[in-house]
């Protein structure tokens, strides 16, 4: 649960080693790489380098092997396609033979008739009505079968006449079916050989698909393993965007995981390059990237902080601590235990299925509703539901009545302590990192430091003393250390810790500008521990809210009856559910920004993302 480690790699060598070095870098896939050529001692232009690039030899091996076999497969499924082609007009031809089965002359004998033309297809139901208009054409119609769309037919007319005819049937729709050249005898000993040709035809297209099938299993996978090296390739050429040069030297820069480190310099050996491996920090021009690294259950709540912004490297991740908090606001604002548990499979079914990361997120926040819906005793809005278990536990009533008008200044009054809780851990988080950073001002002296920390803590004291136990701790001395002195302190971190930094210019624009400037940015300070405090109020507003929205599901199902009540009940339930559970969602995840994040984290990390390629996979 922390930012992975990371480590700077410099290669540098020769120019002819240049694509090498990419290469290994490309396949590596896990080199991030930095501008190189935007440092001082580098330049962005590579010298002239005679000769051909490495590149070209493989290139035109690889070109020569694809064409070659680009050739042979076309050929192959040239010919799969002719015979596909072939088996299909053959196909239809039986079909419109069996529809010719009624015709008693051979076709031989129509074929040797000298003065007449003689026509087969088919004719549309819709024109076969209008055939008794044309009664005085000189023609001859048979039809020798129908269905329900067209009659499958012949028509006969003299040469002389065979013109005019052939365009009034076509005004008709009439879709003329040329018959294959074997046929010579009546229909059926046509069908019987065409059914003979069309088997000897799918003999041999499957033994045609056969030989497609071999040259796939013969080449797709060395296909697949070119078309790997040109895509690597192609990534190596894009690196050397990335690529410094110092004479006849290049320079190469990245960062890859620590953990990483013997995989990536394993690839290097036997290169003539010289290979360099020196903590992410050591060169203070470079950014190091940042990698979060969580486990299961709180890596589904990284998509919070990445929308914020990632951790510096030298930060902390503060996902562990989101995903705590926001699971366990959640809960207490959308506590049900029906709706819990409804909400979590709705999370699973939405990761299984759909593979979204917001699934993995519904899932673990419902199983904390669940739970906060087991302490307040509601189950899909019944409130009193779990009484036998209670009383079973040997409870006398459930833990917490929302609904009860005495519970609601606790509730509230609980939710501010809880709010004063997370920016008291806030504050201690910045103080650590403050310390970590050998930053003294942001530690000690500012409103999140450490005398905020005892402005704040002073002032909660002061206040549960007075409010719950009648006691008054502002005395004098009270006042001053821990109220006065602390303002004072954060009022003057700035020229404090130009002091502790050994500077001389305390008040660079003059006193009169600091203390003016300083003095309303306390009253910034002042308000935002007030509203930030304030602002967990919303925590238990919505635990009153949604008991109150299921309060009225409920009353509307008594009023409309048994018979359509429980149809209230599941459109109510799943109406809340939907509008309550996305606005409590969008209102943790403020509380989250504003209130928790505002005090301790700035983000601006730049994200881990290494050059790769990806694989395709061998053909099946």
């Amino acid at each position: 649960m922390a930012i992975a480690k990371m480590v700077l790699v410099s290669i540098s060598g020769d120019r002819e080693k240049l694509d090498d070095a990419l290469l290994c870098c490309t396949h590596s896939g896990i080199f991030h790489p930095e501008q190189t050529s935007s440092l001082a001692e580098y330049s962005a232009s590579p010298p002239p380098l005679p000769g051909t690039s490495a590149y070209n030899s493989l290139t035109t091996k690889l070109q020569e092997y694809v064409t070659s076999a680009d050739q042979q497969l076309a050929q192959l499924t040239d010919r799969q396609k002719e015979m596909e082609q072939d088996l299909l007009s053959q196909q239809n031809s039986i079909r419109f033979m069996e529809h010719l089965s009624a015709l008693d002359v051979k076709f031989d004998d129509l074929w040797t008739c000298q003065y007449l033309k003689v026509r087969f297809g088919r004719l549309p139901q819709e024109s076969y009505a209008k055939l008794q208009y044309y009664k005085d054409q000189p023609f001859a119609f048979f039809s020798f079968d129908h269905d329900e769309d067209y009659h499958w037919c012949m028509y006969i007319t003299a040469n002389a006449y065979k013109a005019e005819i052939d365009t009034l049937f076509s005004s008709l729709f009439f879709e003329r079916i040329h018959l294959p050249d074997c046929a010579h005898g009546t229909p059926e000993e046509v069908v019987a050989l065409l059914r003979r040709e069309v088997e000897e035809q799918q003999n041999r297209l499957e033994q045609v698909k056969a030989d497609v099938k071999g040259w796939n299993d013969a080449n797709g996978t060395r296909l697949a393993t070119v078309k790997n090296e040109l895509m690597f390739m192609q990534g190596a050429f894009e690196l050397r965007k990335y690529v410094g040069y110092s004479g006849k030297r290049f320079t190469l820069l990245g960062f890859i995981p620590a953990d990483k480190e013997q995989e990536f310099v394993t690839l290097f050996k036997g290169l003539d390059v010289e290979l360099k491996v020196s903590p992410a920090e050591s060169d203070a021009r470079l950014n190091p990237p940042v990698q979060l690294k969580n486990n299961r259950f709180t890596r589904s709540f990284e998509m919070f902080v990445t929308m914020y912004g990632l951790p510096s490297y030298k930060d902390i991740d503060p996902t562990p601590y989101v995903a705590i908090t926001y699971t366990l606001l959640f809960g207490i604002m959308f506590g049900d235990l029906g709706q819990g548990l409804l909400l979590s499979l709705i999370g699973i079914l939405m990761w299984k299925w759909k593979r979204m990361g917001l699934g993995k997120v519904l899932t673990r926040i419902g199983f904390s509703s669940a739970f906060f819906g087991c302490l307040y005793g509601s189950v899909f809005g019944y409130e009193h539901a779990l009484d036998p278990l209670y009383h079973a536990l040997g409870f006398a009533e459930k833990p917490l009545e929302v609904m009860d008008p005495g519970t609601t200044s606790s509730l509230l009054i609980g939710a501010v302590g809880l709010g004063a809780l997370l920016i008291i851990c806030s504050i201690l988080i910045n103080i650590a990192l403050g310390i970590r950073h050998r930053d003294w001002g942001r530690a000690l002296f500012s409103n999140n430091g450490l005398a905020g920390l005892v402005f704040y803590c002073s002032v909660l004291a002061a206040a549960v003393s007075t409010l719950v136990f009648q006691v008054n701790i502002l005395h004098l001395p009270f006042v001053l250390l821990c109220l006065v002195l602390p303002l004072v302190v954060v009022f003057f971190q700035e020229p404090i810790t130009k002091l502790l930094r050994h500077r001389h210019h305390l008040f660079e624009a003059g006193f009169g500008a600091f203390f003016v400037e300083t003095f309303f940015e306390m009253f910034e300070v002042l308000l935002s521990f007030v509203t930030n405090t304030m602002s967990f109020l919303r925590v238990g507003g919505f635990i009153l809210s949604h008991a109150g929205m299921m309060l009225v599901v409920m009353t509307l199902s008594e009023m409309v009856g048994s018979g359509a009540s429980i149809v209230v009940v599941i459109v109510g339930n799943l109406f809340v559910m939907a509008m309550e559970g996305l606005i409590v969602g969008i209102q943790v995840l403020r509380l989250e920004y504003y209130e928790i994040f505002s005090r301790f984290y700035d983000g601006g990390g730049e994200p881990y993302t290494p050059f790769s390629v990806e694989k395709q996979p061998a053909a099946k």
